[in-house]
């Protein structure tokens, strides 16, 4: 309803956790607790191409470094913005060797 009411729906892939993407994303939001974050950062740091980028909110100021210790091996964090009590953490993910020759 947000993305639709702020006229980016058309540009979104809204896809189920269940369901693998068929391909890469530019960019992934994710907005769940700090824990469910943190087991699914390996997941969720798939889901980007390589140089794509990652938001994450939902996250307790406090809990952030835990957020930012889950990611920092996939993606280049920038500094975490805060507001009042809540945190979130922005990054571009890592370019990994190519396997293939």
């Amino acid at each position: 309803q947000n993305a639709e009411e702020n006229g980016v729906l058309d540009r979104m892939v809204l896809q189920h956790s269940d369901t693998p993407p068929s391909k890469k994303a530019d960019i992934v939001v994710a907005n769940i607790l700090a824990s469910v974050l943190i087991e699914l950062s390996a997941q969720l740091a798939s889901l980007p191409r390589q140089g794509g980028r990652i938001a994450l909110s939902g996250i307790l100021a406090d809990q952030a470094e835990s957020v930012r210790a889950a990611y920092a091996p996939y993606f280049k964090l920038e500094p975490t913005r805060s507001l009042d009590d809540w945190a979130l953490i922005t990054g571009t993910k890592r370019y990994e060797p190519c396997t293939t020759r």
